[in-house]
C-alpha cells in the first residue's frame, strides 16, 4: 500500500490545492520578512514588530512589498518588509546564522 495516497476526496482536494499553490505562490527573497517573522527574529510580539516597522518607515529605512504566499489552503498577498543595510544592522538582522 502506498503511503501518500489520499484517503478521501477531501484529502485529494487538499493535496491538489497544495500542489497548485506551490506553482502560484511567489518566491520570497531571504532578506524580506513578514511582521510575524520579524517578531520571532527579534524576540518580541507582533504589535511591537509593527511599531518598529512603522518607525523605520517614517524615516525611510524600510521597503514594503506584497508577496503571494501559501497560507493554510490558499494563497494570499502578505506584506513583507526589507530593511536598509543600516537599519538591519541596528536591529541585529545582519548576523550570520550558525
Amino acid at each position: 500500500m502506498k503511503k501518500n495516497v489520499p484517503k478521501s476526496s477531501m484529502d485529494l482536494a487538499d493535496s491538489v490545492a497544495r500542489f497548485l499553490a506551490s506553482f502560484e505562490a511567489d518566491k520570497v527573497p531571504s532578506d524580506w520578512r513578514t511582521v510575524t517573522q520579524l517578531g520571532r527574529t527579534l524576540g518580541c510580539h507582533g504589535r511591537t514588530a509593527e511599531r518598529i516597522i512603522g518607525r523605520m518607515a517614517r524615516i525611510g529605512q524600510v521597503e514594503k512589498r506584497m508577496f503571494r504566499i501559501h497560507l493554510a489552503n490558499h494563497i494570499r498577498p502578505v506584506p513583507h518588509y526589507k530593511f536598509s543595510r543600516d537599519a538591519a544592522k541596528a536591529l541585529g538582522l545582519t548576523k550570520r546564522k550558525p
